[in-house]
C-alpha cells in the first residue's frame, strides 16, 4: 500500500508537471517577446507642446514672454536599441514682439514690409516697438533618434532612453504683423514661404512591454531664408523655433 502511495503521488507530480509545461513555456516565449518587440520595428506617435520663436521680434519680448505651442504626428522605424530614423510633420503658432533694442531704435515697419528711420506720413504701418508678429508656421522633418545608453551594455536592454535627434526639415510660415498696443492688423505675409530647417532634439522616454512609449523632449529648429516673422533682416541674425514638450507612441509591428 505504501508502495502505491508513493507511485500514485509520483505519477501525479508528472501529471501536474506535464500540464503546466506548455504555460511556463508559452509565459516563457511573451516575456522573450516582451524583451525584444522594443528592439525594431515601426512605430506612431503624436507630440506637442509650448514653442517659442526668436527672430527680428521675439517670444521673450521686451513686455513679456508669449507663449505658442505646436502640435505634430510622427512615424518611424528603431532598428536596434541605439538607432531610430522618424519622420516628423507638426503644426503651431507663434506670438513674437518687441525687443528692447528695438523699442530704443525707434525704427518704423510700413504696411508693404518696408523699414525706415522714421515714420513715413500717408503710409499705413507701425514703429518697431509697437510690433507684434502672429506666426502659423508648419514643419516636415526627417530626424535620426541615437540612444545614448545603448552604447552602455548594462543599459542597452533598458525600457528608458535618452536620444539625441539631429535633423533637417522643410518649414513653412506666414505671419501678421500688428500694433502691440492695439493688436490691430496692418500686414499679412506669406513672401518666402517654405524654407530649409535644421537642428535637433534631446529627449527622455520609457518603454512600457510590447506597446506604449512615453517621453518628454525639447528642441530647436534654426530656419534659413525670409525671417519667420515676417520682418525684414535687420538687428538681429537669429532665425529660429524653440519647442519642447511631451511624446506618446504605439509599436505597430507584430
Amino acid at each position: 500500500m505504501k508502495y502505491f502511495n508513493k507511485k500514485m503521488v509520483v505519477f501525479i507530480a508528472l501529471f501536474l508537471a506535464m500540464i503546466h509545461l506548455p504555460s511556463g513555456l508559452k509565459a516563457q516565449n511573451v516575456l522573450s517577446n516582451q524583451s525584444t518587440c522594443k528592439d525594431a520595428g515601426w512605430y506612431l506617435g503624436v507630440e506637442g507642446g509650448p514653442a517659442f520663436g526668436v527672430g527680428t521680434l521675439s517670444s521673450f519680448g521686451a513686455d513679456k514672454t508669449h507663449a505658442g505651442y505646436t502640435v505634430g504626428v510622427f512615424t518611424g522605424y528603431q532598428f536596434n536599441p541605439i538607432l531610430s530614423l522618424e519622420l516628423n510633420a507638426k503644426w503651431g503658432n507663434l506670438q513674437m514682439s518687441a525687443r528692447q533694442c528695438c523699442i530704443d531704435s525707434n525704427d518704423w515697419l510700413s504696411a508693404d514690409g518696408t523699414r525706415y528711420v522714421a515714420e513715413v506720413l500717408g503710409e499705413d504701418g507701425a514703429y518697431y516697438g509697437n510690433l507684434k508678429s502672429d506666426v502659423y508656421w508648419q514643419n516636415y522633418a526627417l530626424r535620426l533618434n541615437v540612444n545614448v545608453l545603448g552604447f552602455v551594455p548594462s543599459l542597452k536592454d533598458s525600457p528608458w532612453k535618452v536620444e539625441v535627434s539631429p535633423q533637417v526639415s522643410l518649414v513653412g510660415s506666414w505671419a501678421k504683423n500688428k500694433r502691440l498696443d492695439s493688436d490691430e492688423t496692418f500686414r499679412v505675409s506669406s513672401e518666402d514661404k517654405w524654407k530649409l530647417g535644421y537642428g535637433g532634439n534631446i529627449q527622455a522616454s520609457y518603454g512600457f512591454p510590447c506597446g506604449l512609449t512615453l517621453g518628454v523632449f525639447s528642441g530647436m529648429t534654426f530656419v534659413s531664408g525670409g525671417r519667420i516673422d515676417a520682418l525684414p533682416k535687420t538687428f538681429h541674425k537669429n532665425n529660429f523655433v524653440w519647442e519642447s514638450g511631451a511624446r506618446i507612441s504605439f509599436n505597430i509591428h507584430k
